[in-house]
């Protein structure tokens, strides 16, 4: 039985006692970044099955997938996809659409946006997987933040209640490394354009997507046609922080 006031020196010890308590079967919550493939990492050490859930911000961008292939491939577990509650949230809220498309998305013949949350993909993922009650592994870090570091402390590296863990709760880049190296695992082309996952269709992504992905820019602007309003944005922006310098 979880004990909620265990406290662990190493991420490595979380997850050994999670398995011995809960089983050899956990959920992942992947999102391509490197603290989820640290996780990933971590966790094949421990446990014998692995369900890796992804939540989309776009679908079908083509870089997305090939990196998502690539960690299958390495992994040999295939990664379950699923809407990100933004991309349906920014679909519901008529984010960068047109008029025209505005009226049919809540026009009268329009279906109601099905919100597809975090609860209902873990209890699909159980079901898929032909398992219940699994405990969810995310790649959060006391090293992220102070804010993060000082819960950490005083909670512990887990939300018992929610059946949550952080296997890596205690790594740091260097650690990163190591791992990375010996496992001979790469991070996602994202890292090359922004050093971080893709995580919104924003124009700190955008501007290197519509330059290295054409295609895939072209993708965001199916679902998202007026997208080029926020590279307008941003100009205002710029020009309005130029304007006011002395």
């Amino acid at each position: 039985m979880i004990d909620p006031a265990r406290r662990f020196g190493t991420g490595l010890e979380l997850c050994r006692y999670v398995r011995q308590q809960e089983g050899d079967a956990c959920i992942l919550s992947f999102s391509c970044g490197k603290d989820s493939v640290g996780a990933w990492l971590q966790l094949r050490k421990v446990f014998g099955t692995i369900i890796p859930v992804y939540r989309y911000i776009v679908p079908g961008l083509a870089f997305v997938e090939r990196t998502l292939a690539y960690y299958e491939k390495f992994f040999g577990t295939e990664i379950l996809r699923y809407p990100n509650e933004a991309f349906l949230g920014a679909i519901h809220g008529v984010t960068y659409q047109t008029p025209g498309r505005a009226r049919a998305l809540y026009g009268p013949k329009c279906p109601p946006v099905f919100l597809f949350d975090m609860e209902e993909v873990l209890g699909d993922a159980e079901k898929r997987a032909g398992r219940q009650g699994l405990w969810r592994a995310t790649g959060l870090r006391w090293a992220d933040s102070l804010h993060r570091r000082r819960w950490i402390t005083e909670h512990g590296p887990w939300k018992v209640a929610e059946r949550i863990f952080y296997p890596i709760f205690d790594w740091r880049l260097a650690d990163f490394e190591r791992e990375l190296k010996a496992a001979r695992c790469k991070l996602p082309a994202d890292y090359r354009l922004w050093n971080r996952s893709f995580d919104s269709p924003r124009y700190r992504f955008l501007k290197a997507m519509r330059e290295v992905y054409p295609e895939d820019f072209e993708r965001v602007r199916f679902w998202f046609p007026m997208i080029e309003t926020e590279f307008k944005r941003r100009e205002f922006a710029e020009a309005k922080r130029e304007a006011n310098q002395p």
